[in-house]
């Protein structure tokens, strides 16, 4: 019986400790298995979006984190100068690997 307390009492630890680890943050909340979701940030007046521009940035177990997720490097990949709309993908699997992206939309 002892042992038993023992070991639901660790897993119960280690549980708390991995949760979240590895979450991007997003306002559908997180899938505790999969996510992944792609949410609007921003919206200008200019409405030619004739290019598109992507930055990631990843993160495994909250310990190693890496990657350039700016808008900057966004505009940089898709050759953008004005930009339109500004969205951001998450994905996460499992806590434990989670990635954010920057997708950008203009000319």
């Amino acid at each position: 019986m002892k042992n038993l307390i023992s070991v639901a009492l660790s897993v119960v630890a280690v549980c708390v400790i991995l949760t979240g680890c590895a979450m991007p943050s997003n306002r559908l909340g997180h899938g505790g298995i999969y996510g992944d979701a792609i949410e609007p940030v921003a919206a200008t007046s200019s409405a030619n979006s004739s290019k598109t521009g992507k930055s990631c940035s990843s993160n495994i177990l909250g310990i190693i984190a890496t990657g350039d997720a700016s808008v900057d490097a966004a505009k940089k990949d898709g050759g953008i100068t004005t930009v339109s709309t500004v969205d951001v993908e998450t994905t996460n699997i499992l806590t434990f690997y989670a990635t954010v992206c920057t997708i950008v939309h203009g000319s």
